[in-house]
């Protein structure tokens, strides 16, 4: 492990990376809040927000989704209040795109906080999917992020998008399941 990413106080105890060291690119980085009691990566679940919707729900499966990034589909928002300073969130979510159309497409996936506005991105995908019978069908698109507050913060409000960077001509699904979730961790 790299001890000088270790803060103070923070034992080995988290070290169990079985990979060879000298193949990591980005070296891991270990934020602990300033609590003597929890050891180095361990904290507990306080709160978990989420958001589901499943093939089998009796609304329309498919949703056209945007070709402006500027005005995207909307997949999930879920709002996480009373954050306390050295609290983490991980959001954790999970689509599938439907492309019908003949030519491979790029979809551009977000996560904002509280408003869909430049500079408000807090995660950022572009992601190729396979044109139509190239195993197009419901592809899976996974996000994932962990933010760490250093300040008490009243309420934030996280909201997935996803456009397609290409022109969509009515081609281009957002595909059930979807699951959207926050856990906060305390």
């Amino acid at each position: 492990m790299y001890d000088y990413l270790r803060p103070n106080g923070c034992n080995p105890c988290c070290d169990s990376n079985n990979n060879n060291n000298n193949n990591i690119v980005v070296p891991p980085v270990i934020i602990n809040p300033k609590d003597d009691k929890k050891p180095c990566g361990f904290g507990k679940l306080h709160d978990f927000i989420y958001f589901t919707a499943n093939p089998q729900d009796s609304t329309v499966n498919e949703v056209l989704i945007s070709d402006n990034v500027n005005n995207p589909t909307v997949i999930s928002q879920l709002t996480v209040t009373n954050i306390k300073k050295g609290d983490l969130i991980w959001l954790n979510g999970l689509f599938h795109i439907d492309n019908d159309k003949t030519e491979f497409i790029t979809a551009d996936v977000r996560i904002y906080e509280n408003s869909i506005v430049s500079g408000q991105e807090i995660y950022k995908a572009t992601i190729e999917i396979d044109e139509a019978y190239h195993d197009d069908l419901t592809q899976p698109i996974p996000v994932q992020d962990v933010k760490y507050f250093s300040e008490y913060t009243s309420s934030i409000t996280y909201i997935l998008v996803v456009s397609i960077v290409d022109t969509v001509d009515n081609d281009v699904f957002l595909n059930r399941p979807i699951t959207f979730t926050a856990s906060l961790i305390r």
